[in-house]
C-alpha cells in the first residue's frame, strides 16, 4: 500500500556534488539534481529507489551518482534512472569550516562556470549567480513542513495538531470534513508556545475541552488554540506520557504518574512515584476500565489498576524485554506494547501474554490502536492488523523509522525520521 501524499523538508542541505554543469543536492527531503542551464530540478525520493528521505552526502564518479542516506548506501543506474540501495551504516558527520550564509551554517561549497552554489543546515539550498551573494536565489522545496520529525498529534478546535522534536508544535488547519488538505504546506504553520521538544499531545473535549502538550519543558495547556499556559500542579519535567478519558487527565514523567480531573482546578487527586521502582517511563495509556498501563526502560510494562494495584510485566516475568519503548491500550482490557529491539507484546486483562509475530522489525518505536486497527511502527517500517485477520504493510515510506500512526477522516497519518506520508486506510 503506497501513499496518495507525502510531505518532507529540504531545508537542512548536507551535501553538494558537481556533475559537469549539473548540480546535485543532498537534504533531509530527498535527493535533487539542477541542469546546469536550466537549473530545471529533478527530485529523487523513496518511489526512484532511495531507501530513505534522508540523504546525508552525495557523490558523482564519472557521471554516475551515489548517496549515503540514513540507513544505506545507493547508486543511482544510468537506465532506468533509479537507485539500488544496500544497508550500511551512516556516513559520520563532516564538520566543514565555512563561514555562516545567512544566519545558517554551510555544509558545502561548490562552483560551477557560472555560478556558486551553497548547501546550508537549516536554509536550504542557495546559488549565487556569478558568486555574488546579493543576488543569491534560494531553491528547492519550501513551505511549513517541519524540518525535524514529527512524532505526537491530536486533532483540537478545527486543525491538527503536530509535535516535533525540536521545533514544537504545528498547526494544519482540517477542511469541513475534518480532512487534510492535499498540500501540507499550503496550509501549516508553526505555532508559537513554550515548547521545542514536544513528547506527548492529548486533546480533551466535553464540557472541558483543551489542548494538552507534554514537552521535555514540562505540561502545558490551550483551551483556545491560542494561548499555551503551564499546568502548575504538575512539577516542571519531561513529560513522557499524557492519556485522557471522559473525567481525567493521566500525566507520567520519567519517574512519576498523575491523575487530575478536568473540571475544577487541575489539582493532582492522584500520584504514585517510580511505580515498581521504575526510573524511566516512556509512554502511557489508560484503558476503558480506568487502569494506566505504562512503557518504561527498566521495568517492562507497568500496570496501576485502582483495584489491583501495581504491577510489573517485565523480563522477570518472562518477557522477552524489560526496555518498552511504546504501549497502547487493545480494546480488551490487554494492551500492545513495543519493546527497543526484543519485538511486540500483547499482555491480556489476566496477566498472560503473547508475542506480536506481525510486527515489521523487533525495533519497535510506536504503537496505536483504535476501532479499525492495530498499527506497530518499527525501525523497519510498519504493519497494520484489521479485525477480520488481514494485514497491510505500509510501503514508501519517507523513512523507514515510523514513530506516528494517527487517524485523520478515513486517512492514516505516518509521522518518520524524514517526512509525513498520508494513506488511505
Amino acid at each position: 500500500m503506497t501513499p496518495y501524499a507525502t510531505w518532507s523538508s529540504s531545508l537542512d542541505a548536507r551535501g553538494l556534488a558537481l556533475d559537469g554543469d549539473d548540480v546535485w543536492v543532498a537534504t533531509s527531503g530527498g535527493l535533487d539534481r539542477y541542469r546546469g542551464e536550466t537549473r530545471e530540478r529533478r527530485h529523487y525520493a523513496v518511489a526512484d529507489g532511495l531507501d530513505t528521505l534522508d540523504v546525508r552526502d552525495v557523490s558523482v564518479d564519472g557521471g554516475r551518482g551515489g548517496v549515503r542516506t540514513a540507513t544505506g548506501h545507493c547508486v543511482l543506474a544510468a537506465m532506468p534512472d533509479r537507485f539500488t540501495c544496500t544497508p550500511a551504516p551512516p556516513p559520520p558527520p563532516v564538520v566543514e569550516r565555512l563561514p555562516p550564509f545567512r544566519g545558517h551554517p554551510v555544509a558545502a561549497r561548490v562552483t560551477t562556470r557560472r555560478e556558486t552554489w551553497i548547501a546550508t543546515r537549516g536554509g536550504g539550498a542557495f546559488v549565487l549567480p556569478g558568486g555574488d551573494e546579493t543576488r543569491a536565489v534560494s531553491v528547492g522545496g519550501r513551505g511549513a513542513v517541519p524540518r525535524s520529525f514529527v512524532h505526537a498529534a491530536a486533532t483540537f478546535s478545527g486543525s491538527l495538531w503536530l509535535g516535533t522534536f525540536e521545533e514544537g508544535l504545528y498547526r494544519i488547519a482540517l477542511d469541513g470534513k475534518g480532512a487534510l488538505p492535499s498540500v501540507l504546506a499550503d496550509a501549516a504553520a508553526r505555532v508559537a508556545a513554550p515548547v521545542r521538544l514536544v513528547n506527548r499531545i492529548v486533546a480533551t473535549g466535553g464540557s472541558s475541552p483543551a489542548l494538552y502538550v507534554g514537552a521535555s519543558e514540562g505540561l502545558f495547556v490551550s483551551r483556545d488554540g491560542k494561548t499555551f499556559s503551564r499546568v502548575s500542579s504538575v512539577a516542571p519535567a519531561a513529560i513522557t506520557g499524557l492519556a485522557a478519558t471522559d473525567e481525567n487527565l493521566w500525566v507520567a514523567t520519567t519517574e512519576a504518574l498523575y491523575r487530575l480531573p478536568l473540571s475544577g482546578r487541575g489539582r493532582v487527586e492522584m500520584s504514585v512515584v517510580r511505580p515498581e521502582g521504575t526510573r524511566a517511563i516512556q509512554d502511557l495509556t489508560v484503558d476503558d476500565r480506568g487502569t494506566a498501563w505504562l512503557a518504561t526502560e527498566d521495568r517492562g510494562v507497568v500496570r496501576v489498576a485502582p483495584d489491583l494495584g501495581t504491577r510489573a510485566f517485565d523480563r522477570v516475568a518472562g518477557l522477552p524485554s524489560s526496555w518498552f519503548v511504546a504501549v497502547d491500550a487493545d480494546g480488551a482490557g490487554g494492551v500492545v506494547a513495543t519493546s527497543l529491539r526484543h519485538g511486540t507484546v500483547r499482555i491480556t486483562e489476566g496477566g498472560t501474554w503473547e508475542d506480536v509475530p506481525w510486527a515489521p522489525s523487533p525495533w519497535g518505536l510506536g504503537v496505536r490502536h483504535d476501532a479499525q486497527r492495530t498499527c506497530i511502527g518499527t525501525q523497519g517500517g510498519v504493519t497494520c492488523a484489521y479485525a477480520d485477520g488481514s494485514y497491510a504493510s505500509l510501503a514508501d515510506l519517507p523513512d523507514p523509522r515510523v514513530h506516528l500512526v494517527f487517524p485523520v477522516a478515513g486517512s492514516v497519518l505516518v509521522g518518520t525520521e524524514a517526512g509525513l506520508a498520508l494513506y488511505a486506510l
